[in-house]
């Protein structure tokens, strides 16, 4: 089973390949800003590719936070570069296909729908007025508990269905009680 890969899309109709800093943009929720790869140095794009596939890229649900904290190798600030030498490009979101897995697509507007309506259901954990922040973060926290038993369960169980071997077995292990 092959891993999701965030970040990474193909322009609909030309096919060229992108990466998405900013998923949409926020007076223009429709557009979004891309990084044509293959219009970039090589330089430029190897540290690019590099960044999005490391850990804090695949982490990030928005590139932009993490351009903005990352240098190229020539020491100058990713996002900033970028925007100053006229590699992002404002594009429709309807435009853009993401590529979460290989031959699996994804149009960008679908997806930013989908993780607003995620994101929505967050947010009903917003402490009502005159709430205590106290109650409220804690409240956040369980949500967010919440959800990582659920992404850990599936997890667990796509593990089990590759090899079903390491599906704990029912009762109590041998030699585990006192005689």
């Amino acid at each position: 089973m092959a891993t999701i890969t965030k970040h990474i899309g193909k322009m609909k109709d030309a096919g060229t390949r992108v990466a998405v800093a900013f998923r949409s943009l926020p007076q223009e929720p429709d557009y979004a800003l891309v990084v044509s790869t293959d219009n970039l140095p090589s330089l430029y794009h190897d540290a690019m590719i590099d960044l999005i596939d490391s850990a804090e890229g695949q982490e990030s649900n928005d590139l932009q936070t993490v351009l903005n904290r990352r240098q190229f190798p020539d020491g100058s600030n990713m996002l900033q570069t970028l925007h100053t030498n006229g590699y992002l490009i404002k594009v429709k979101t309807e435009d853009v296909h993401m590529m979460p897995r290989p031959g699996q697509t994804i149009a960008l507007n679908e997806l930013n729908d989908e993780i607003n309506k995620l994101d929505t259901s967050a947010q009903s954990t917003v402490a009502p007025e005159g709430e205590d922040m106290t109650k409220t973060e804690a409240r956040n926290l369980l949500a967010q508990a919440e959800s990582l038993e659920e992404q850990a369960k599936t997890m667990r169980e796509n593990a089990y269905q590759m090899d079903e071997s390491l599906r704990p077995k029912r009762g109590r292990p041998v030699g585990s009680t006192k005689k």
